[in-house]
């Protein structure tokens, strides 16, 4: 038998055995409970993803009217009077360089000019207007004032000159 020192040496044992396997128990049960809520949180997760970049919920598709997003085989009676067409294979010539500004060259060249009245001022800081710039412009197409240029027609504003 055990005598008085080695009897509580082996109690006390007992006891920290004790309390170490009520500190693991409480331990594991706390370690449950953070996988729970663990995947809990994840599951929310993925439902909020979901719902933010997923498939719209809406579903608008009536009898009869065919889908534009499934891939559905077309009915039959749609099939039979469709002929399939053969297109013959081509090759584009490369152009050529120099073509455009050829092209260019031979149009009429105009100056748009915007007049400005020297009493005019600016709505803002009422200081008078003054010229920004011109515009170079190469027309085939004739305006209604006969001038050829797309502004006569498209604005007729008084204001524009070519020259």
């Amino acid at each position: 038998m055990l005598t008085g020192p080695e009897y509580q040496e082996l109690l006390e044992l007992r006891r920290l055995v004790q309390e170490q396997e009520q500190k693991i128990e409480h331990q594991s049960h706390q370690l449950r409970q953070q996988q729970i809520q663990i995947e809990n949180l994840t599951q929310a997760l993925l439902h909020a993803r979901k719902k933010l970049f997923g498939p719209s919920t809406e579903v608008t598709q009536t009898e009869g009217q065919m889908s534009l997003f499934e891939q559905e085989e077309l009915p039959h009676s749609l099939r039979q009077g469709q002929e399939e067409i053969v297109i013959t294979e081509h090759k584009r010539k490369a152009r050529q360089p120099g073509v455009r500004a050829g092209m260019l060259a031979a149009l009429p060249v105009e100056v748009e000019r915007c007049i400005v009245d020297p009493k005019e001022q600016c709505p803002v800081c009422k200081s008078p207007l003054i010229k920004v710039g011109e515009k170079a412009v190469r027309t085939l197409w004739q305006g209604r004032s006969g001038t050829g240029t797309a502004w006569d027609c498209a604005f007729s504003a008084p204001q524009w000159q070519t020259g």
